[in-house]
């Protein structure tokens, strides 16, 4: 009993001494400890409106980033085809136009020369949409109207190129075919005149072509003829 006396007398021994004034004010410490605890805890939780602040502002920065990232309406256009420059009021490049049409109309003549005159057509119209100032598509389009007997189209399409080229020597040979699968021989023979007086150098063409056949039987022909 003595020794579990002694240690417990030397256990007291080096217990910290509170001094009794301190003991009255323990509760008021422990209350104000209290109250800064809370208030720390409602600083680092966010309240409802707060984290509706945040989350619209995170929204928002992130939509400027896309933004950013997102080509300009005059960076967009430098890779689109020229009908869309067109239609956001920018003026289509003349030179890529140009070649575009050129390329259809190419297109035009393989499919021409393989009897797809659909495909033919397709293409010779996409090259005009291209670039209409192309005067040898009329041409070839006219042509392909006169294999079809389409000829309302064929003599719209070279009335269109009379407007835009009237001297051109093929032109007026085209004219000449047209008159004379209609049977207006006389404007035929006149229109063949024409393409001759402006340079057109194919004879073999005026003497073989089927669609001058009409043309070729009249005493007016046979009597030019005799001039080449």
């Amino acid at each position: 009993m003595k020794d579990e006396s002694d240690a417990i007398n030397k256990y007291s021994s080096s217990m910290i001494k509170i001094p009794h004034q301190w003991l009255k004010i323990l509760p008021l410490l422990a209350l104000v400890f209290l109250m800064v605890s809370l208030m720390g805890d409602q600083r680092s939780t966010p309240t409802p409106a707060q984290k509706s602040v945040r989350s619209a502002t995170d929204s928002h920065s992130g939509h400027n980033h896309k933004a950013d990232a997102v080509s300009t309406p005059a960076e967009g256009s430098k890779g689109m085809d020229h009908s869309a420059e067109g239609s956001q009021g920018m003026e289509p490049d003349p030179v890529k136009q140009r070649r575009m049409g050129i390329h259809h109309f190419n297109e035009g003549n393989r499919f021409l020369g393989q009897g797809q005159y659909d495909q033919a057509i397709h293409n010779y119209e996409m090259a005009l949409n291209h670039d209409p100032d192309i005067h040898e598509v009329y041409i070839n389009l006219s042509t392909v109207y006169l294999k079809l007997k389409d000829y309302q189209r064929a003599s719209q399409t070279l009335a269109t190129l009379r407007t835009k080229k009237p001297d051109l020597p093929s032109l007026h040979y085209n004219l000449a075919c047209y008159y004379s699968l209609t049977q207006q021989t006389d404007l035929s023979l006149e229109a063949l005149k024409k393409a001759l007086d402006l340079g057109y150098s194919r004879i073999e063409d005026i003497k073989t072509d089927p669609d001058l056949t009409q043309v070729r039987q009249t005493p007016g022909y046979r009597e030019w003829s005799k001039t080449f």
